[in-house]
């Protein structure tokens, strides 16, 4: 447990950065703001790389190299209900706004809420 020095002094630093701007700067809202941009560059580039055809769509083939690519322990070797064959219906069912069974690069940079789908 902490005593109350530590307490009182943490508590200082605390409202000195806030007063100051250091928590909440315009500085570390750009720097938010560009780790977005570099994220969404990289998904950008992905899908690029993943769209083999170039018709700026992810086909049902397309999207099952994606899920195939994805780094890491595969799920499949953890679970074997659990293939890339499996996740495509799946994934583009959340993902595919307009149904049209393609995966257009806007929908693809949209983020996607993976709790239970309502």
């Amino acid at each position: 447990m902490c005593n109350l020095k530590t307490q009182t002094v943490v508590s200082l630093v605390l409202i000195a950065l806030f007063f100051s701007g250091g928590i909440f700067s315009d500085e570390h809202k750009k720097d938010i703001k560009t780790d977005k941009s570099e994220r969404n560059e990289k998904r950008g580039s992905y899908f690029r790389s993943w769209d083999k055809n170039s018709d700026g769509n992810l086909d049902n083939s397309e999207f099952l190299g994606m899920i195939r690519s994805q780094q890491g322990t595969p799920p499949w070797e953890r679970n074997p209900d659990w293939t890339p064959e499996s996740q495509v219906e799946s994934r583009m069912k959340r993902r595919d706004l307009n149904g049209d069974g393609l995966l257009s690069k806007e929908e693809f940079m949209k983020p996607v809420k993976w709790g239970k789908k309502k």
